[in-house]
């Protein structure tokens, strides 16, 4: 009796294959506690592995890291995964890192789609979102993704804001990653709730608004009253050269919006290469005028009244061997 209590006592805390198992996972170091049951991990070995001090750690429920030191992004996003169960997938902020964008809305967490059936519920650093319309996932740096128009989506249903949602959406348009098109349908496939930002950002984008400054701009021009432009023509002259593709472009007046974005950060090349870009135009019969996004923000009547001016004196007198392209 005391030798079998001895042989109990001091029982190996996993057996010899566990670690060649383990190793062979290939989830980042983190499995579900049925994967570890698969592979012989029974409840006691985990709970001492698991223990302070212990080699392993709980990351989530039902869900454990090979180590105890703090986990990487890549591991806290496979946990989210795991945890929500087969079939999940990563979308909104997540995804849109994944897809390479760079504006990216700063909502907390990692955010994971599942069908509607599934009753995982939001937990620590995950939020699960429910959908009857999953769609098919894309396998992005290994991980199984949202497709970048749901989520663009979804990032507005968590509570991204409409300078966010312009942003992420003018990126993911201007970079080719997602078509204006693609955004269309699927907010055609999905509830209206919580979706009014990109709604909005989606008209801009169908109008030829291609950045977060002429969604300004645009703002700007309507408070006021005034026409709206062709955004982002491509002007061409008579026999076909290219001349200019302006922010905004009043054909039957030739007057030239142009957003200079970068207004603190020119070099004095920059700075002539600008200037003699205007000239160039000028010299064609066309009439650029050009604002600050500062501008735009804090002195919205000056710009209305400018172009105001412009689009009355030059009434009628579009240069006719220009002809605009309006973008797609």
């Amino acid at each position: 009796m005391t030798a079998n209590r001895v042989s109990r006592r001091t029982r190996p805390a996993t057996s010899p294959r566990d670690g060649h198992a383990l190793a062979h996972l290939r989830q980042d170091g983190v499995a579900t506690v049925r994967q570890l049951r698969v592979l012989g991990v029974g409840s006691g070995v985990l709970a001492h592995r698991c223990r302070p001090g212990g080699p392993w750690q709980r990351l989530l429920p039902r869900t454990y890291l090979f180590h105890n030191g703090p986990p990487t992004a890549r591991q806290r996003t496979r946990a989210a995964l795991l945890y929500a169960g087969e079939g999940a997938m990563l979308t909104g902020p997540e995804a849109l890192r994944l897809f390479g964008l760079r504006y990216v809305p700063p909502l907390p967490g990692t955010h994971v789609l599942v069908p509607c059936n599934r009753y995982t519920g939001s937990r620590d650093f995950v939020t699960v979102l429910r959908s009857r319309h999953v769609p098919r996932p894309r396998n992005v740096a290994g991980f199984p993704t949202a497709p970048l128009p749901r989520a663009l989506v979804d990032t507005t249903r968590l509570g991204a804001d409409l300078q966010q949602v312009r942003a992420a959406c003018a990126e993911a348009v201007q970079r080719g990653r997602c078509s204006v098109e693609a955004l269309t349908e699927e907010i055609l496939g999905t509830s209206a709730r919580g979706i009014a930002p990109i709604r909005a950002v989606i008209q801009e984008l169908l109008a030829g608004v291609r950045s977060v400054s002429e969604a300004q701009a645009r703002e700007v021009l309507r408070t006021g009253g005034l026409p709206e432009p062709l955004w982002n023509a491509t002007l061409l002259l008579a026999d076909g050269t290219f001349l200019a593709t302006p922010d905004g472009y009043w054909p039957d007046t030739g007057v030239v919006l142009e957003i200079d974005s970068r207004e603190y950060h020119l070099s004095p090349a920059d700075w002539h290469r600008t200037m003699n870009r205007r000239n160039h135009l000028a010299s064609h019969g066309l009439h650029p005028l050009a604002f600050t996004p500062a501008q735009l923000r804090h002195t919205p009547t000056t710009v209305i009244r400018h172009i105001a001016q412009a689009l009355t004196t030059y009434g009628g007198c579009a240069p006719g061997h220009i002809r605009a392209v309006p973008i797609g």
